[in-house]
């Protein structure tokens, strides 16, 4: 077709035909300027995930004993670069002018057809430092006042059931909990249940017991072991110093491995803003800590739980009013990538409601996790760097995360360019067969048209020697 009159209807067509041949080769540079984007954001995440790496290292460091004040400070101040540049690299990261990490980039499309609305589309991220990191509840556990394993038999208060339901952003389950449910008991249920919801849970126990002076006790000490194991020991005359209290220190940590508790001299500060000099006892898988006197009788001793705010409540005192023992129960963390709510569905016992997770005890977060951002990473103490470890781990999370869908992505535009290549490729031969000429049959009509021409020339050929050879016959 050179023109309209060779055939109109086939030169509409050609032309559709060429519209859409020249759209699929552009919309192929289309995706590969999206591939090249994608490269470009991944290879920002792949190194801000090494320096994440690089800094959950140091908060491992940061955690062991043998360093110094001064050696966590070195440490922190390697953080402090680290994070610094995390946040430039978010801030700066671009392609052809859009900024890829900052959210800023919004939600983007990219034409990878010939038409209209053949188009994928792209979400941009926020890696700015205070944007992202471990989303955390605090909560007490199981309220002291709800059970008392020392009472007589025939005083214990029922087993009474409640629940909480997670909502993470995987998924939802509900968590049953009993009155019997120790602090550890119920991390471990809520972990079973981390697949569907993406929320994980820890637990430990801190309890406070302050002494006498110049006393005799002796208890029987629960917590991990299955049979009481028996602590004695004696108190000095200045209860204000760690002397004082060395016997008994020394008597519950020779005890540590069956019973998972161990001691150590405290100074801490009561709600009302009173201090109290004594042992901090704690047993770092949850599990409850309780002291029952080997005679029931009146002793000067009283036992507290830390709460999550690290403030000691809940004061028990061993007295006529509990002579068969205390608990110190545990608190319960549970941290997720991402946000997540705890809902308590409250159930009554016989000492009033029963809160399971959220509403629990003195300290207690709300039901809504809060963010610990990377922009707060700190190793300088033993519990920062505990903290900036699980921050580190939810960070990976998201930055890992982020990665594989660039690299979907990537991988999507690699096959749409694979399958815009096909489609031009026979988009191009139909429109040949409609406006080119098919060489295949042009070359052999011109060989069948030849052969026949040659044929007829030879044909005369031998007609005009018929009758030069019939006059040398007659001569």
């Amino acid at each position: 077709i050179n023109n309209a009159k060779d055939d109109a209807a086939g030169l509409g067509v050609s032309e559709r035909m060429t519209s859409q041949i020249k759209g699929m080769n552009q919309a192929q540079r289309n995706a590969q300027d999206g591939i090249s984007l994608g490269q470009t954001a991944e290879g920002a995440l792949s190194t801000m995930n090494e320096m994440i790496q690089r800094v959950r290292v140091l908060a491992v460091q940061s955690s062991n004993a043998t360093n110094s004040p001064s050696d966590r400070q070195a440490l922190q101040d390697e953080v402090g670069q680290l994070v610094s540049e995390l946040n430039r690299i978010a801030e700066v990261t671009t392609f052809n002018g859009q900024f890829l990490l900052d959210g800023t980039m919004g939600t983007q499309y990219f034409q990878v057809g010939p038409n209209a609305g053949e188009v994928i589309g792209a979400n941009g991220a926020n890696f700015l430092t205070t944007t992202y990191g471990n989303y955390r509840v605090d909560n007490n556990g199981v309220k002291p006042s709800e059970y008392i394993p020392g009472t007589p038999p025939g005083l214990n208060p029922p087993k009474v059931a409640a629940s909480a339901d997670i909502t993470g952003y995987l998924g939802t389950s509900t968590v049953n909990i009993t009155t019997d449910d120790t602090a550890k008991t119920i991390a471990q249920k809520i972990n079973l249940d981390t697949a569907r919801t993406g929320v994980s849970a820890t637990a430990v126990t801190h309890a406070h017991l302050a002494l006498g002076h110049n006393h005799t006790f002796a208890f029987e000490l629960m917590s991990n072991n299955s049979e009481p194991v028996v602590v004695s020991f004696a108190t000095g005359n200045d209860m204000a110093q760690a002397d004082s209290y060395a016997a008994a220190i020394n008597s519950i940590n020779a005890q540590t491995a069956k019973t998972g508790v161990t001691a150590e001299f405290s100074v801490e500060t009561n709600p009302g803003g009173s201090i109290s000099h004594g042992i901090k006892l704690t047993n770092s898988s949850g599990e409850d800590i309780t002291l029952v006197p080997t005679a029931a009788s009146s002793i000067d001793a009283s036992l507290g739980s830390y709460g999550v705010d690290g403030v000691v409540n809940d004061w028990q005192w061993f007295d006529a009013v509990a002579p068969n023992g205390l608990t110190a129960f545990g608190t319960l963390t549970l941290d997720s990538p991402n946000s997540f709510v705890v809902n308590d569905n409250t159930a009554y016992g016989p000492d009033g409601p029963i809160y399971p997770l959220v509403s629990s005890g003195y300290g207690a977060s709300n039901g809504t996790g809060q963010l610990m951002s990377v922009s707060s990473l700190d190793v300088s103490t033993f519990n920062a760097a505990q903290d900036a470890i699980r921050i580190c781990d939810s960070a990976l999370v998201h930055i890992v995360g982020e990665m594989a869908r660039y690299g979907a992505l990537q991988a999507r535009f690699d096959s749409t360019i694979n399958n815009l290549l096909v489609s031009s490729e026979n988009t191009t031969n139909s429109r040949s067969r409609i406006e080119d000429a098919d060489y295949a049959a042009e070359t052999a009509a011109l060989s069948r048209a030849t052969i026949l021409q040659q044929a007829g020339i030879s044909m005369l050929a031998q007609a005009n020697q018929m009758p030069q050879t019939v006059l040398q016959l007659l001569q």
